[in-house]
């Protein structure tokens, strides 16, 4: 599938260096705008997240704290962060190319999935998540248009620009507000609390859980009267094993004490269940 004739143009493509050749946008907002590529130096295709004009310093601070730990951080289920060029005024980071597309766009054009490959989705997904949880980082916005697959169908996490630190860290700049998608943020995680581990496994059984039965059929509720228990995945498809039912509801738990402390637990029991 060609996803990038999927895509429409919604404005003209930033001046950027010769070097790169401006095939398409692929999404747009206000803190910046996404462009695929290609790199006529490296001869591939790569994505262009290109920030605007800088006018508000705690922005730029976010922005280059976004592209720091693109730098530093390394793992194999992160997408790749190539190199970063300074245009004008702006900031403009070029990234690997996934060209599987999202698994956003896997639910919208195909519906739920079979379970093997959510499966080995998910693992991939904790890996990555213990990765960043043992680095003290929270993702603060997993999600499926996040969750990014390339030619050969591996799963990769993608868009720093949420990051937080859960020990209180001073290098990344916080707001007050809280952030994230609504419909994948844990229920604590919209009353502006410290940043914990538990929120990016809250967002992820809701993916999980949109991927089994094609839709998001689990959205965080603004206060306690609201929520709701999430209905059995096994009502919704017989094929479900048992024990991933229990494990998306050990991920979809109310109250963060009720879920794992991080990935890297939750990964272990997922492990140790699906016979790894």
């Amino acid at each position: 599938m060609d996803r990038v004739n999927r895509v429409h143009r919604e404005s003209e493509p930033p001046e950027l260096p010769r070097r790169w050749r401006v095939l398409a946008e692929l999404a747009a907002g206000g803190h910046a705008s996404v462009w695929i590529a290609e790199d006529l130096d490296l001869g591939e295709q790569v994505v262009l997240k290109v920030f605007p004009p800088f006018d508000d310093a705690a922005f730029r601070a976010r922005a280059l704290v976004e592209i720091s730990l693109g730098q530093r951080l390394k793992h194999e289920h992160l997408v790749r962060l190539h190199e970063v060029a300074e245009v004008g005024q702006r900031l403009v980071a070029a990234m690997e190319w996934m060209s599987g597309g999202s698994l956003a766009q896997r639910i919208t054009f195909e519906g739920e999935q079979p379970i093997p490959r959510v499966v080995r989705w998910a693992g991939q997904a904790l890996d990555v998540l213990a990765y960043l949880h043992g680095e003290n980082l929270v993702h603060r916005d997993v999600k499926p248009s996040n969750l990014l697959l390339d030619e050969h169908d591996h799963l990769k996490l993608g868009d720093l620009g949420l990051v937080g630190r859960f020990d209180r860290g001073r290098y990344l700049p916080e707001t007050r507000a809280a952030v994230g998608t609504v419909g994948y943020m844990a229920p604590e995680q919209l009353h502006d609390r410290e940043p914990a581990p538990s929120w990016d496994l809250y967002a992820l059984g809701v993916t999980l859980r949109q991927l089994l039965i094609g839709r998001r059929a689990a959205v965080a509720a603004t206060n306690a009267a609201e929520q709701q228990e999430p209905e059995s995945l096994r009502d919704r498809r017989s094929d479900c094993p048992q024990w991933l039912d229990q494990f998306v509801t050990g991920l979809l738990a109310e109250k963060p004490v009720d879920r794992w402390p991080s990935a890297r637990e939750a990964l272990d029991v997922f492990e140790a269940q699906r016979g790894d």
